[in-house]
């Protein structure tokens, strides 16, 4: 069984970025400044992953989830929304009535900066943070980034789903069949990741296998391991370690979930976090992250 190691969603930013984008927003730097400092970051996560078969950018300059496809899209950011149970926001996105396509290339070429994994909204939670738009339309959208990442090497692409298990809305994953059709349609030499977190993922995983995707990502903060059912040929995205608590942790508890886990006989195993590494001070999702390539390469 093949054994990886990822990111999962948008990244820490480290103090000096932090304070380069205050400083810009207070007209105390430039643009040119705060590319400088994006820059300086971006080849610390490269260098952190090194080595590593799936790499990402850590989606360092994304705002929020979905508020990059206002470039895109002409869709207008609307109110802040609380980000479920976090002291942290998104905007919701109001789209008009028909899309407004963009030049895909100039604007994936500064939201996905390097890597092998992309992480993106699955096309439910994309409605749930947005107004105006169909499961349809956001797999419309969802697919012309995932055909133009293809083009330059991304081969894993995670869906985040943490709408649906929150609410323990299985319809929703059923809703959804049509829309990952059509995303494995444009990618079908990809590996397909639909990633649950805030939630127990156990009792919707078997809706979740009947989608065209190779691996289910689940949090293990919410899911008891031992009730995960893979079925063969499919693997898994553990989120093995707290991403939204300091605490680093044991080699002990990780190694007892592993063992469970490898009865399930998942056909490949990522390691990953419970959640975005974003709610972490860098240097404790630094930290984190070395642990999972520790245990990976035990």
């Amino acid at each position: 069984m093949d054994v990886f190691v990822s990111l999962n969603g948008m990244y820490s930013r480290g103090e000096a970025l932090i304070q380069a984008t205050r400083d810009f927003d207070r007209n105390r730097i430039t643009q040119e400044e705060l590319e400088r400092a994006y820059e300086t970051d971006y080849r610390a996560l490269q260098t952190l992953q090194e080595g590593a078969a799936l790499v990402s950018d850590g989606l360092l300059n994304w705002q929020d989830l979905v508020r990059p496809f206002a470039e895109l899209t002409g869709a207008q950011p609307g109110p802040l929304t609380r980000y479920f149970e976090t002291n942290t926001f998104y905007r919701r996105l109001e789209f008009p009535q028909s899309l407004i396509w963009g030049k895909i290339a100039p604007w994936a070429e500064r939201y996905f900066r390097f890597g092998t994994m992309a992480f993106l909204p699955s096309p439910y939670t994309f409605t749930r943070m947005a107004e105006g738009l169909s499961l349809e339309g956001a797999a419309a959208l969802l697919r012309e980034v995932v055909g133009h990442l293809l083009t330059r090497g991304y081969h894993t692409f995670s869906f985040q789903e943490p709408f649906a298990v929150y609410e323990g809305n299985e319809q929703a994953l059923r809703a959804m069949a049509s829309a990952f059709t059509a995303l494995r349609d444009a990618a079908p030499q990809a590996r397909f990741i639909l990633t649950f977190y805030f939630g127990d993922a156990a009792p919707l995983l078997p809706a979740a296998w009947d989608l065209p995707v190779d691996a289910v990502g689940v949090d293990l903060t919410f899911t008891d391991v031992a009730q995960l059912d893979v079925p063969q040929g499919r693997g898994l995205m553990l989120g093995i370690v707290d991403t939204t608590n300091s605490l680093l942790e044991t080699p002990e508890v990780v190694r007892e979930a592993l063992a469970i886990v490898r009865s399930k006989n998942p056909a490949f195993l990522i390691l990953s976090g419970s959640a975005d590494f974003f709610f972490l001070p860098r240097d404790v999702a630094d930290a984190k992250y070395r642990f999972l390539r520790e245990i990976a390469n035990r």
